[in-house]
């Protein structure tokens, strides 16, 4: 990897894209030079004017996401790596019809492995992977009503919709239903994530994963924290507060 690539850095925290930048500085120095903007309106007239090697894009920006920049955009000859604050449904869908996506805090082992990616196989992303993005989106959104649990007992087939929130300790969870004592299973909670795969649960802590469909009341005082339908509260952390209060507003 001997020829150096240019990339935009487009993220509406300046914080995460100045982390970034010095990532790529220190362990990719075949990536320069590198420009940062925090306004998607000015990055779309530079990118359709001068189309960047790699542009690192951030999907969750407040007035226009990545999605929506990248409608915006059109056709493009750049690399396109996804940055993302908290792991959805959508990340499968990135990771098939983007280069890759990275998860903030950006790893650095991640980072190159991304960017060998975009030397070794450039791959504009056009309409034709745009639409394919969107539509695998748009499919996951449609996950299945009910998940199968293994247990000890057996498999347990669970109503997405009976599930409040779940909770982790270890390797193990616990999923709180409606009108049923919790059920322990034997997976960490990324794998639960995976398993219930659908947008009406969010990660509001490294702990807990909850349902939109049992939130009662949200207090924002600190950290916060969610009353759910049982009347239990589940923290929410600092660093996914301002996430889950947009995700709830959609």
């Amino acid at each position: 990897m001997n020829h150096s690539m240019n990339a935009l850095i487009l993220d509406d925290e300046l914080y995460c894209s100045e982390a970034l930048f010095h990532l790529l500085a220190r362990h990719c120095p075949q990536v320069h030079p590198v420009i940062i903007y925090t306004d998607p309106e000015e990055a779309l007239e530079v990118v359709r004017q001068h189309p960047p090697d790699i542009l690192f894009l951030d999907v969750e920006m407040p007035y226009m996401t990545g999605f929506d920049f990248l409608r915006a955009l059109g056709p493009t000859s750049a690399s396109v790596i996804f940055t993302t604050a908290y792991d959805t449904y959508a990340v499968q869908a990135f990771k098939v019809n983007a280069v890759d996506y990275l998860l903030k805090p950006i790893d650095r082992e991640e980072l190159i492995t991304a960017v060998k990616k975009v030397a070794a196989k450039p791959q504009p992303l056009n309409e034709q992977l745009l639409s394919g993005l969107i539509r695998t989106a748009l499919a996951q959104q449609q996950a299945p009503k009910k998940i199968s649990i293994h247990t000890q007992d057996g498999i347990l087939l669970l109503l997405l919709e009976d599930i409040l929130f779940c909770k982790s300790e270890g390797s193990y969870s616990f999923i709180y239903l409606r009108d049923q004592p919790p059920v322990m299973v034997s997976k960490n909670l990324s794998e639960m994530e995976e398993t219930i795969s659908s947008t009406a649960f969010f990660r509001v802590h490294k702990s807990f994963l909850i349902n939109r469909d049992h939130i009662i009341k949200v207090n924002k005082a600190d950290g916060g924290e969610a009353m759910m339908s049982n009347k239990e509260l589940v923290p929410i952390s600092r660093q996914r507060k301002a996430a889950f209060l947009e995700w709830l507003s959609k």
